[in-house]
């Protein structure tokens, strides 16, 4: 069986636009990545909330200390130092801990930029392009991403 490029190619694009995702698939998928991202943030939210009441109860933990060896003189300087260390690296500890989970949570929020009015980055559209062949003048057609440069350095058409 034998068939032209031309005719193959033009094939070729009616499959791409027949398998192209439907708006009210789109749709679907982009309220199902914000509602995962929501649940996200949330949960990010909450574990910097859990992190900050650790640095709290820490830091509550060795003004008690200090105020046992400072003032009431019921601990001696052995057990102090032992006990202001340990709370001294777990207070660290959970410092370090917070600035990770915010780190993590900032390079999310800008890796995605997904808001609730935005377009979900990452979803492509392929369109048919004029002029894609070895020479666009015979009114060959390619396609490409929509909105992007192809590497013959033409624009893409919108549909």
């Amino acid at each position: 069986m034998n068939i032209s490029k031309t005719k193959l190619e033009e094939l070729f694009v009616d499959e791409l636009a027949r398998l192209q995702p439907t708006p009210g698939f789109m749709r679907l998928v982009k309220d199902r990545v914000l509602h995962a991202w929501r649940e996200m943030k949330t949960h990010a939210k909450q574990r910097i909330a859990e992190i900050e009441r650790k640095q709290k109860a820490i830091q509550q933990k060795l003004d008690r200390l200090d105020e046992a060896f400072l003032f009431e003189r019921t601990i001696d300087i052995e057990t102090y130092d032992r006990h202001r260390d340990k709370l001294r690296e777990e207070l660290a500890l959970a410092q370090m801990d917070e600035r990770l989970c915010d780190r993590d949570v900032t390079a999310q929020l800008r890796s995605r930029k997904l808001e609730a009015g935005g377009e979900a980055n990452g979803l492509a559209r392929l369109v048919p392009v004029p002029g894609c062949g070895e020479h666009p003048w015979q009114g060959q057609r390619g396609v490409g991403v929509q909105g992007h440069q192809d590497p013959g350095r033409r624009r893409l058409r919108e549909p």
